[in-house]
């Protein structure tokens, strides 16, 4: 079963490169022959066979349906077959990996290796450097996976040390079908250059690549909170609002939090040695509006370890606490309106209006002699929220 279920896939890729390849050849006949002739599986055996991985079956499939592309000096001197992308012949992939200093590179975790909440899912995986664009700071990774079976494939932007995520895709199956479907559907279109429908684009993209939640999940219940992973798929997790995310995110923002005590009592107060993923979970836990996390927010928001440069994460558990409108954390907004730093005590306001609860109107009148212009303002507008919501308050409103 297994076997056939393979065969299916892979012909499903071929079938879905060839649509993409008739959809050049009507619209802009002149890139086809920019594209290498497909290799043999023993011309791609011969190649692949000192890597260190298992080369996967699709790429197999894609090298034996074309060898990549020729790379020109101009725009128009290649073959952007894949919208703006294009994809590297395989001699080329191999001896790039070769000429580097590591032969072959592991997925490497920021610089919080050493932290063992982030190191343990993305250490498995290897990545090959494939598809490329006009743009040289621009880059598409096939990430393998050989013991998961699981090879997503990341389109992403490194420019000045800072990573910006542009498309994934679950497999390079759903990546092919999803362009051949733009392509034809009028998602994709030609004119100085291909351009994009983003609204068609964004759901051709879902009813191929659903597949991409149950990687984060994967992910996220192993353990592995680094913050190329919540670059990645924050938005996936917030998106599909599955409820199987959440205790794993709770249980990685408590050890999270045990992480930065550990930090701070080896006095390691450098803001640049490590990313800190709490500000992120904290985020993602509000807009998954799962009341579970409200004792390990409240923890967060409490947290006295935090650095003077990661008093954002307390702001991002305050207003978590506020989107789900708990009333066990209205103590400890009240308390964080003492805080040191203006915008954690102007969320804690906005929270305190979002939750409603009477037991904050003292606090929330004391606040509105707070040093601070926009912790007045927020005040005013959550005494409007407790105003409309308890009218008997009116006669005991300060302004």
């Amino acid at each position: 079963m297994g076997y056939i279920l393979k065969k299916v896939m892979t012909s499903e890729l071929t079938d879905a490169l060839n649509r993409i390849l008739s959809w050049i050849e009507r619209h802009e006949p002149s890139w086809i022959e920019y594209l290498y002739p497909g290799l043999s599986k023993d011309e791609i055996d011969d190649l692949v066979r000192d890597l260190p991985i298992q080369f996967p079956p699709e790429l197999y499939e894609l090298y034996q349906w074309r060898n990549g592309a020729v790379e020109g000096d101009e725009w128009k001197e290649t073959v952007w077959i894949f919208h703006s992308w294009t994809f590297r012949p395989l001699q080329e992939v191999v001896a790039g990996l070769r000429q580097e200093s590591f032969t072959y590179q592991n997925f490497q975790t920021d610089n919080i290796a050493n932290i063992d909440i982030i190191k343990p899912y993305w250490g498995n995986f290897k990545y090959l450097n494939i598809f490329y664009h006009i743009l040289w700071e621009d880059n598409g990774c096939v990430f393998i996976n050989n013991i998961l079976n699981f090879c997503p494939i990341i389109f992403q932007r490194i420019e000045e040390g800072e990573l910006t995520l542009l498309e994934k895709y679950t497999s390079l199956t759903s990546m092919m079908l999803t362009i051949a479907e733009c392509y034809e559907a009028g998602a994709y279109f030609i004119g100085d250059y291909i351009s994009r429908n983003p609204e068609k684009e964004y759901q051709i993209g879902r009813k191929y690549n659903s597949q991409i939640i149950e990687f984060a999940l994967q992910a996220i219940q192993q353990g592995s909170l680094c913050g190329r992973f919540f670059t990645y798929f924050s938005n996936d997790l917030i998106e599909f609002k599955d409820p199987r995310t959440v205790e794993p995110l709770i249980q990685g923002l408590q050890l999270l939090n045990h992480q930065n005590i550990e930090r701070l009592n080896q006095q390691n107060n450098d803001p640049f040695l490590y990313y800190d993923p709490k500000e992120e979970v904290a985020r993602i836990l509000g807009e998954l509006g799962d009341t579970r996390a409200v004792p390990v927010l409240i923890a967060t928001l409490k947290n006295d370890c935090h650095n003077n440069w990661d008093y954002q994460t307390k702001v991002s558990a305050a207003k978590a606490l506020g989107q789900l409108k708990d009333k066990r954390a209205t103590y400890p907004l009240i308390e964080a309106l003492q805080d040191n730093e203006d915008e954690v005590r102007q969320m804690a306001v906005w929270a305190l209006g979002e939750i409603g609860d009477l037991r904050a109107v003292d606090s929330l009148i004391d606040a509105l002699r707070d040093s601070d212009y926009w912790v007045k303002q927020a005040t005013i507008e959550a005494w409007d929220k407790l105003a409309a919501k308890f009218p008997e308050l009116d006669e005991e409103i300060p302004f």
